[in-house]
């Protein structure tokens, strides 16, 4: 069985969003099909437990919801269902972790089921842990990736506050999270002042999750570990993969420097296939390469301190002036110009 997934293959149950969505829509006057207009759904289809949709049908979907409803705060609203219908295992184990870095590590073991549809690379600078998200299967257009940085969001919201709510309040505040959103500030920002508790800002060139080291690891009073690595070692139902872009952005990761005929023969397919693939997930081998090379340049110089040098250095460009002028292309701001960005939204969370 292949060790990822695409756009168009049905993996998703049709209940766990899709559904939800609909019946808010249709709480909110909006027919279930102008919702599911273009996915090829039918609402009957989606009462069904053994029905399995693709991320192509999901992304229809929440295309249409983000054209209906964009004001409607339906992301948030979607993301406290979610939490409480995650597979009953993956979610004990998550509520049962001894600190936030074994609930980081049991999000990635049980991706597939707990949310497969974006990951997290984490980062270090010497008094924060950042976790940097990109999408998963195929990069989304900017309406429905919104979408999805909101779901999100809340989704870790709902997590923490469910976890800590028997906790004095102190505790719960030290865990506040900052989060910088690869977005302009929306129309419907009350959506994240109700949603949100953390500390968030806008404008942003990476969805980035961060929070103080110190943290990290900070063991919870009324946690058990045991419990963790029971229901860890529970059947899984669904075969765990992860998304196309996400494999190939690993691959990536490992082998930097790969030509795309490399990265093909890793895959068992030729180079002009993986071109085409690719292309019908809405991204490039450049385009990933980039950014990669552009979140991990964010860290070296926002939060470890990188002079321009090192982090060229790091990245193994030529010359400084090769990577500035990526690093433009990339972000549309010189790296004096993104410390100053950077240092200035820092300052008003």
């Amino acid at each position: 069985m292949s060790r990822f997934f695409e756009i168009n293959d049905s993996v998703f149950t049709a209940h766990s969003l899709i559904l939800p969505i609909v019946e808010m829509a249709s709480q909110r006057g909006i027919a279930p099909d102008k919702i599911l207009k273009g996915s090829k759904l039918f609402y009957t289809d989606l009462n069904s437990h053994y029905k399995k949709i693709s991320f192509a049908q999901l992304h229809t979907v929440i295309f249409n919801t983000t054209k209906l409803l964009s004001a409607e705060g339906i992301s948030f609203l979607l993301s406290e269902r979610l939490f409480h219908s995650m597979p009953s295992n993956a979610l004990q184990a998550l509520l049962h972790a001894a600190h936030l870095q074994q609930m980081f590590r049991v999000s990635q073991l049980r991706q597939f089921e707990l949310f497969p549809y974006m990951f997290a690379t984490s980062y270090r600078s010497p008094n924060q842990v950042h976790f940097v998200i990109n999408f998963a299967i195929s990069e989304p257009v900017l309406e429905v990736r919104c979408f999805f940085y909101e779901l999100l969001a809340g989704l870790i919201e709902c997590l923490l506050k469910w976890r800590f709510n028997t906790q004095p309040k102190t505790a719960v505040k030290q865990h506040k999270l900052h989060i910088r959103f690869p977005m302009e500030q929306p129309a419907y920002i009350e959506q994240f002042h109700s949603h949100l508790n953390s500390d968030y800002c806008f404008s942003q060139p990476a969805f980035m999750i961060s929070l103080e080291s110190i943290m990290l690891r900070q063991k919870h009073a009324d946690s058990l570990p045991a419990m963790t690595r029971f229901y860890l070692k529970q059947p899984i139902l669904s075969q765990p993969m992860i998304g196309f872009k996400q494999h190939i952005s690993q691959l990536i990761t490992q082998m930097p420097k790969a030509t795309s005929e490399q990265i093909a023969q890793q895959l068992n397919i030729s180079s002009a296939t993986l071109k085409r693939k690719l292309k019908q997930h809405n991204t490039t081998l450049k385009t990933l390469k980039d950014e990669l090379q552009k979140q991990q340049s964010l860290i070296y110089i926002t939060e470890r301190g990188y002079s321009n040098e090192q982090v060229a250095t790091a990245l193994a460009f030529n010359d400084i002036t090769n990577f500035r002028r990526a690093f433009k292309r990339w972000t549309g701001k010189t790296p004096s110009e993104l410390r100053a960005c950077i240092s200035k939204s820092i300052t008003h969370y």
